[in-house]
Order: structure tokens, then sequence, then C-alpha cells
């Protein structure tokens, strides 16, 4: 499968919730990537311009509750919020997969606000 390294996840508030992870490293494969593109067209810039500053300085971060293994790191970035939604890969899965992203899209304050409340916050900045 063709992907693309993005760097490395802090993994503390993550195993906190999660338990072990495989691993820290985060990619994004070429499939996920021409999703983003296909689906958040105007949002796909944005997030390559930004992607490597949400994952390592996040404002947020929340366990997804509709999705298992699942969290958004999200960041403030000219004048919106980026969410960028990863699966995680958990060490009690016994694969060789990486932290992937799945998807990214802009989340204005009101949605940001209903996203906070309906999900756990693993992280928030100070």
């Amino acid at each position: 499968m063709e992907y693309q390294y993005i760097g490395k996840l802090n993994i503390g508030p993550l195993e906190d919730e999660f338990g072990s992870l495989a691993t820290d490293e985060l990619i994004l494969t070429q499939e996920r990537d021409d999703h983003i593109k296909d689906r958040h067209q105007a949002d796909y810039k944005l997030f390559h311009k930004c992607v490597f500053d949400v994952i390592s300085i996040p404002d947020l971060i929340l366990k997804d509750a509709k999705n298992k293994n699942t969290v958004m790191y999200i960041k403030y970035i000219e004048e919106t919020n980026v969410n960028i939604v990863i699966r995680l890969s958990l060490e009690t899965e016994g694969s060789n997969y990486k932290n992937s992203i799945i998807t990214s899209y802009r989340v204005g304050a009101k949605n940001l606000k209903r996203f906070a409340k309906n999900n756990k916050i693993l992280y928030k900045k100070e």
C-alpha cells in the first residue's frame, strides 16, 4: 500500500485512554489523501499546509465516540479549526498497521463546541 510518513504522535494522552499503541508513527495512505482531495476539496490545501502543526501541537484531542480506536486532532488555523481524524493502531490488535489519517476537514466554532461536548477530551491546550 502506498503511503506518506507524516510524523510521530505524542502517545501519552492516547495510551492513557486506549492502552499501548503498536507504534507512534502516523501515515497518510494515497487512498485517504485522494478521499480528502475529492470529498473536502476546499480543505485539501489547508490540510497539507498545516498537517504537521496540527499533529505536533494540537489545541484539542478528542476520543471519537462513534468510531472505535479513533481520535480527532483539532487546531485553530487561519480563522478556522482544522480537524484531522486518526485511526489508532493498538498493540492488542496484533497488527503491523500504523496509525493512519482517515480524513481532514474544517470545523466551525459551533460544531467544535458540539464535538467537545459529545466526545471525550483527551487533551486540551492550556
